[in-house]
């Protein structure tokens, strides 16, 4: 994936995004290109509840792909 400004991780509800259905989980450095990215998720999240991960540039309100929790 290539790197953009202002990239931030979230769980979601569903495989668009919408500030009611996300929680944010980690913010992506300027560098994560060809990178592996490990992401810590709070034991008390509710996964069953949050099917998706978004990765979403904020500052530009843009979609930079998402994937089903299986």
């Amino acid at each position: 994936m290539t790197s953009g400004p202002d990239v931030d991780v979230f769980l979601s509800k569903s495989s668009a995004y919408s500030s009611s259905n996300v929680i944010k989980i980690a913010h992506l450095p300027n560098d994560y290109v060809n990178a592996t990215v490990n992401i810590d998720i709070d034991d008390k999240t509710d996964l069953a509840s949050y099917k998706y991960v978004l990765i979403w540039c904020t500052k530009f309100s843009v979609s930079f792909g998402y994937a089903e929790l299986k």
